[in-house]
């Protein structure tokens, strides 16, 4: 943003050597994270399933990989990356039914192909797992990584009376939000 373009009445939050970065980056850095957490949480679900089920000689690459696949394919597909300005209940919706399609594919299909191995058991307690450790491993990144400098997305506030100003404290005030603002403009 060039000093030159802004209104008179705008209030500018960073200088201009701050803005000098690409949201896309920065949203790139925040979905990755989200996805590393992602990918990390099915990966620990299935293989405490194994442990569980005690077969953890089964719990391969070749079990593991489709479900990290398809996992993060649905993940995608339900708009969970980059994961900013998600309402917590939609999150947490559309995280429970992506895991659902995602491992009932993996199982169904395991079944249709006569696969008689424990995958199947392996990929029905690994989902009750992941119903759990992948909301709170994607809680916890946001939480560590939510004051950094690349996590979210800027915006700019338009209007700057009352609720402006709330609508400015609050996300200064709660970064999980992942909405950073960077201009206010009255």
């Amino acid at each position: 943003m060039i000093e030159s373009e802004i209104n008179s009445t705008a209030l500018v939050l960073y200088s201009e050597s701050e803005l000098a970065y690409t949201p896309a980056a920065e949203s790139l850095r925040t979905a990755l994270c989200l996805g590393a957490s992602d990918i990390f949480a099915t990966v620990a679900s299935l293989f405490i399933a194994a442990g569980v089920h005690r077969v953890l000689t089964r719990a391969n690459v070749a079990t593991v990989i489709p479900a990290v696949a398809l996992v993060v394919c649905c993940f995608m597909a339900a708009g969970l990356y980059p994961g900013v300005c998600m309402n917590p209940v939609d999150e947490l919706r559309r995280t429970t039914t992506s895991l659902t399609l995602a491992l009932l594919s993996l199982w169904s299909a395991t079944f249709l192909l006569h696969d008689l191995s424990p995958s199947r058991v392996m990929y029905a307690l690994g989902y009750f797992v992941a119903l759990v450790f992948v909301p709170v491993s994607r809680t916890v990144v946001r939480t560590l990584f939510a004051r950094c400098s690349w996590w979210g997305s800027p915006v700019a506030i338009l209007g700057f009376g009352a609720t402006g100003k709330l609508l400015f404290e609050t996300l200064k005030r709660e970064p999980r939000i992942g909405l950073k603002p960077v201009a206010v403009l009255d």
